[in-house]
């Protein structure tokens, strides 16, 4: 059973539908290796991350695991924070 996520009490409320889950992707890295500052355009989007919460019809996830998903999947910014909606085919791995 789905529950909603209140990352910050009052704030935000989501609650995926069917088989979608919603993942709080790793932070950007803005450094490259050698400490050189990356401008914006060749920083890559995260590809790894945290479930936040599963839909109804999810069965290979659960809320807590660090998965590895697909830099197509669709992204939305609610209250300043980055959230990813892929749907549980969207992800490769779990990351144990």
């Amino acid at each position: 059973m789905p529950t909603a996520c209140a990352c910050e009490p009052g704030k935000l409320m989501i609650e995926p539908i069917d088989d979608r889950v919603i993942i709080v992707p790793d932070a950007r890295k803005t450094e490259s290796p050698g400490g050189v500052v990356l401008p914006e355009g060749a920083i890559d989007k995260p590809q790894l991350g945290k479930v936040l919460v599963v839909g109804p019809n999810a069965v290979q996830v659960k809320a807590g695991d660090r998965v590895v998903f697909s830099p197509y999947t669709e992204t939305v910014t609610l209250n300043e924070i980055e959230y990813v909606l892929a749907a549980e085919s969207d992800l490769f791995a779990i990351l144990r």
